[in-house]
């Protein structure tokens, strides 16, 4: 079985010290639009966290482990979206308007646990 190596922060570290957005990957201080990894950033999406944290290269793997983790909140809004991209359906559950950023943190912390493990 091949190691997992974890990145330096988790995507959950990233939303939970920064601010949790809708409607765009990252945003910076001006809420223009920009990328989740550049330094500018300072509120990301569920998604855009991800890519933050993975530098622009989150493993299919884990993404699988954050749409199931977001199942066990939300399957209809992942389930209408089942023929987009992994990616763009958690695009759509971080979107969704009721969506909460504790909601998002407590999917991505589970996700992480399932895929790096025990941080103990």
């Amino acid at each position: 079985m091949t190691e997992v190596k974890r990145p330096e922060r988790l995507p959950s570290e990233i939303l939970n010290d920064g601010l949790w957005l809708q409607g765009a990957m990252a945003r910076n201080a001006l809420r223009l639009s920009v990328r989740p990894d550049s330094a500018d950033a300072v509120a990301w999406c569920m998604v855009g966290a991800c890519e933050a944290a993975h530098h622009g290269e989150t493993p299919k793997d884990f993404y699988c482990a954050v749409e199931e983790a977001a199942l066990t909140w939300d399957e209809l809004i992942l389930g209408l979206n089942m023929f987009n991209s992994v990616a763009d359906a958690l695009k759509h559950w971080n979107d969704y308007p009721s969506r909460t950023k504790d909601e998002v943190i407590e999917a991505l912390r589970e996700a992480e646990e399932r895929y790096y493990g025990s941080s103990s």
